[in-house]
């Protein structure tokens, strides 16, 4: 990695697990890299848990009281 965007374009190709291979990690960067993928899917994952949780609470609150009301009037 020797060119400033070079740690950026191996982050990203790193993080979506494409992993061209045209740029490695060398010596204790090994570690670093390492370490960043650990910290990125732990990062994704608790996003999207976050999000999927939101969701259910809309639908709780929201989508499904509407729905109850509507099959008692009926």
């Amino acid at each position: 990695m020797t060119s400033p965007p070079s740690p950026f374009y191996f982050s990203f190709v790193t993080q979506t697990t494409l992993g061209y291979g045209d740029v490695k990690p060398l010596g204790w960067t090994r570690l670093v890299a390492a370490v960043q993928v650990f910290i990125g899917v732990l990062l994704v994952t608790l996003i999207l848990a976050r999000a999927v949780s939101d969701v259910a609470l809309y639908v709780k609150l929201f989508i499904l009281p509407d729905q109850d009301g509507a099959a008692h009037s009926a």
